[in-house]
């Protein structure tokens, strides 16, 4: 059996370069799909390098050290926290995809362009009236991480005035204004236009954002959602933009997914709904961040030296 299972997909290049790290044998290291991955294949693993379905970890013996291709890592924390087994993530590979994702739902919503889409649908000629400038707007940031400081880096050279929220209240990039607690949220909502989410599911997060917290926001202002899910009251939502409590929204991700067909916001009014797309390797850039740093941190297992991303189940990210 395997020690290495490999399911991120990897070049003959990439593949030249693991056999000279590990200095193992071909039969030592499989290049797999996920879903080809068995618990008979696990048997005699060491290391995964990639996202498995989590469930066939629980009987893992000899696992040391999984790498997942994702950012997100919340099936694998409850059954890896009683276990012997380091876990590392690929936060960072995504940054790009996700702040370009975050900007163009951003500027769709400010310019109307839903409205016109419909309208072109239905061969109408019609002016939307007045819209929105980045320029000159207060943007704040909920979940300051690499992906949101390369997207407030982005919102600030367009002119828009960035703050944000994060745990660790030192260690921010000169061009955010502010930083606050996730404690202060509540005082602080009125007071922007663009209120983007990047958070990740913890007991703290989960429906943070419900109607009481868009009550808060200014009835102009649009909210953006690519972190999780779980971190919004899908029905809220559904009300505060039925009811005008908010002006706009786009999420990249639901508190189900998919989607259920039946389900209300489907049909949300001023709403970009994208299914959980904004990441993944629909970049070309970010599989070849995934490739990169799974390499680099494969290389520094065998020289035991330290691996980058460590995940601290005490945390969930």
């Amino acid at each position: 059996m395997a020690k290495i299972i490999i399911t991120i997909p990897m070049t003959e290049e990439d593949k030249k370069i693991i056999t000279e790290i590990t200095s193992l044998p071909s039969s030592d290291i499989c290049y797999l799909r996920a879903e080809n991955v068995t618990q008979e294949i696990l048997e005699d693993c060491e290391i995964i390098l990639g996202n498995i379905p989590s469930q066939l970890l629980q009987n893992s013996k000899k696992l040391k050290w999984i790498h997942l291709n994702s950012a997100g890592i919340n099936s694998y924390v409850d059954i890896l926290s009683n276990k012997d087994i380091t876990l590392t993530n690929s936060t960072g590979a995504y940054d790009l995809a996700l702040a370009e994702h975050a900007l163009a739902l951003i500027f769709a919503l400010k310019k109307k362009i839903p409205n016109y889409i419909k309208n072109q649908q239905e061969c109408i000629w019609k002016d939307e009236g007045e819209v929105q400038s980045i320029f000159n707007s207060k943007t704040l940031i909920i979940g300051l991480g690499n992906i949101g400081k390369e997207l407030g880096k982005k919102l600030y050279f367009l002119g828009s005035n960035i703050s944000g929220v994060k745990k660790n209240l030192n260690n921010y990039p000169e061009f955010i204004k502010n930083i606050y607690s996730l404690e202060e949220l509540d005082n602080i909502l009125p007071n922007f236009d663009i209120v983007i989410s990047i958070l990740p599911e913890t007991s703290e997060t989960i429906n943070l954002f419900n109607i009481e917290k868009f009550k808060k926001m200014k009835k102009s202002s649009i909210f953006i959602n690519i972190g999780r899910g779980t971190t919004v009251s899908s029905n809220d939502l559904y009300f505060a933009l039925e009811n005008n409590i908010i002006s706009g929204a786009g999420i990249d991700v639901t508190h189900i997914e998919p989607l259920p067909k039946n389900h209300q916001l489907w049909q949300s009014k001023n709403l970009i709904l994208t299914p959980h797309i904004a990441g993944g390797y629909h970049l070309n850039y970010t599989l070849d961040n995934v490739r990169k740093l799974a390499i680099e941190n494969l290389k520094a297992y065998f020289l035991n030296k330290p691996l980058k991303n460590i995940v601290t189940s005490k945390k969930g990210y």
